[in-house]
């Protein structure tokens, strides 16, 4: 007969409920392992350092050219030969990475002593020395202008026939996409974009 031996048929039953056991205990066992491994701490590849813009970076991004124009009011007295001065510029800056240009244009009226009011003009392209830097931390631009002296073009004769104004030095700050001086206190100057 056949040599294989019948076990009785209980024994056949916890021997299948062990072999479950066995693999399930196995089978949980491989997929620990599989967990261990897949989230165990590896090396991470070294991220290289967030590099963050130059302040010269981030004023250029958002222009290179910036326009402003701005009035001042003044009342003259004695012995200049003006009464009043009503003055209204109009300034472009064009900036790069190492250098800076201001376009001035300069229109006024102004009030003779003698009686009568004469218009003006008077425009200029200047070189500027520039300087990059952050002011309580944001983006900013120092700009310096020398002394400049325009010979100006009245419609009756001035007094004084040259605009003249000494060397400005200005501190502007980049706030919310606009160039704000912010030194020295009085200057109030705010510079757009050009797109």
């Amino acid at each position: 007969m056949n040599n294989f031996k019948h076990a009785a048929p209980g024994r056949q039953y916890r021997s299948l409920a062990q072999q479950l056991r066995v693999g399930k205990i196995f089978l949980g066992c491989l997929l620990s392992l599989l967990l261990i491994t897949a989230c165990s701490a590896q090396p991470k590849a070294k991220r290289p350092p967030v590099r963050r813009e130059t302040p010269a970076e981030e004023i250029l991004r958002i222009a290179t050219t910036w326009s402003t124009s701005f009035e001042e009011k003044a009342l003259l007295s004695a012995p200049s030969p003006l009464t009043f001065s009503n003055t209204r510029r109009e300034s472009i800056i064009t900036l790069d990475e190492k250098s800076a240009t201001e376009e001035l244009l300069v229109n006024e009226e102004l009030g003779l002593r003698k009686g009568g009011k004469t218009q003006c003009r008077a425009g200029t392209k200047t070189a500027l020395k520039l300087r990059w830097g952050r002011f309580k931390g944001a983006a900013a631009v120092e700009l310096i202008r020398p002394a400049i002296q325009l010979k100006r073009s009245c419609s009756v004769p001035a007094p004084e026939n040259r605009f003249v104004e000494e060397r400005k030095k200005v501190l502007f700050v980049l706030r919310e996409e606009q160039l704000v001086a912010v030194k020295p206190p009085l200057e109030n100057r705010v510079y757009q974009p050009m797109y």
